[in-house]
């Protein structure tokens, strides 16, 4: 049965998603493209196939059952699963139930707890999760959990939703409400169709993007740093947080690199008439990355987009990766993502003895950082240290320049 003409409902709706659209543009304007259907043929809310895009279904008992802020943060969630390309990325994830839960436990993070639906599924509710992995993480290890004696209660969960039963207990005895999503019409499209989908959507994505300006952008990269990845995908990348154009200008200094090329726009002195000669000077930039357990998931893919920016200011760039040890060096090329390796502890020693050691083939290091580690000793030559927006103070202790994005 579907609802058109209960207007407090629709109205309510839409009040939601005008409070959405102003609040947070990016996810509003995505919400205005969708259809929105009222109807009770869902039990709570769900996103579904609309042609070659997607519409919003909401049950009006459910849905008056929320106080505001749930209203909206069970929009956000609904947006997030087509932001996230779960409906048509996902293939790969056999186990439509343990998908389904992985999915929401990686969305039901991106959203303030008290603006969640009552008893949401959360990583602290199944043994061995922890924070702040993707879907396809808490996939694997949901997998992993079912082949466990000890981890009932992911079993427990994933029975019932095979049963078709929307209520279970988490690891600590409080009770969940297991995603209901009904999502059988795309799991059965074909991949062609699902790849035009996908790629609508992408179309979509990029529009809204290229209506935003700066600032908003900027905005999306500290509220929302889990789609940086999905943007550089789009081709569209966040604006630096930092003017790393007017500070290398100064900080990086000696050129380890000069090209030379003709150019009509300068007379050579020596030989009259002749063209000269344009001198561009290029530096080679050693970039650290921290890749222990404390600097987190948002903080390396914040790093990553100022790397993508200091990159593209035409320097040689280098890149080491580093927790207790320090990876191989590597050229850093922005059409390959950075494998992250080590999430153990944290010393700054292996790389800057490296760089002290190589200080005639680097300019300058950068080190990305939260500072969460014992000073280095023997420090030489420029060193720049770059705090997360996320870290809690800038270590003052560390030698060189100190920064802290914002």
């Amino acid at each position: 049965m579907r609802y058109y003409l209960n207007l407090p409902m629709i109205n309510s709706v839409l009040n939601v998603c005008k409070k959405l659209l102003y609040e947070e543009p990016f996810l509003g304007s995505i919400l205005v493209q969708l259809q929105k259907e009222i109807t009770t043929r869902i039990p709570t809310a769900c996103v579904a196939l609309n042609g070659t895009g997607f519409k919003l279904l909401v049950n009006p008992d459910f849905w008056e059952s929320l106080t505001p802020d749930q209203q909206r943060g069970l929009i956000k969630h609904e947006l997030y699963h087509i932001i996230f390309f779960h409906l048509t990325d996902y293939g790969h994830l056999k186990d439509h139930e343990t998908a389904n839960i992985a999915m929401d436990i990686y969305i039901n993070q991106k959203i303030p707890k008290d603006h969640l639906p009552p008893n949401p599924c959360m990583w602290d509710g199944f043994k061995n999760l922890k924070p702040d992995m993707d879907t396809n993480w808490y996939y694997q290890q949901l997998a992993q959990n079912l082949k466990d004696k000890s981890c009932q209660a992911t079993k427990d969960a994933i029975d019932k939703l095979k049963s078709g039963q929307s209520d279970s207990k988490d690891q600590n005895g409080k009770p969940i409400s297991l995603p209901q999503h009904k999502w059988d019409e795309i799991r059965k499209t074909s991949d062609a169709m699902k790849k035009i989908i996908s790629k609508s959507m992408q179309v979509q994505i990029k529009e809204v993007l290229s209506n935003m300006d700066d600032e908003a952008l900027k905005k999306i990269g500290s509220t929302h740093g889990e789609l940086v990845e999905i943007l550089k995908r789009l081709e569209v990348i966040i604006p630096p947080k930092f003017d790393w154009a007017g500070f290398t200008r100064n900080f990086v200094g000696q050129s380890t690199r000069v090209d030379v090329k003709k150019t009509s726009r300068k007379k050579s002195k020596r030989f009259p008439g002749m063209r000269g000669n344009r001198e561009t000077y290029y530096s080679h930039v050693l970039l650290a990355l921290d890749s222990s357990a404390s600097f987190s998931t948002k903080e390396l893919q914040e790093a990553q987009n100022e790397m993508h920016h200091l990159y593209k200011l035409g320097h040689d760039v280098t890149v080491v990766i580093c927790d207790t040890r320090m990876g191989k060096p590597f050229k850093f090329d922005p059409r390959k993502d950075i494998e992250i390796e080590g999430r153990g502890g944290t010393s700054f020693q292996p790389v800057i003895d490296y760089y002290s050691k190589e200080r005639n083939k680097y300019s300058c290091l950068i080190y990305f950082t939260d500072g969460e580690a014992d000073v280095p000793e023997n420090p030489r030559g420029p060193i720049l240290w770059v705090h997360s927006s996320k870290c809690y103070r800038i270590n003052e202790g560390l030698p060189g320049i100190k920064i802290k994005l914002p």
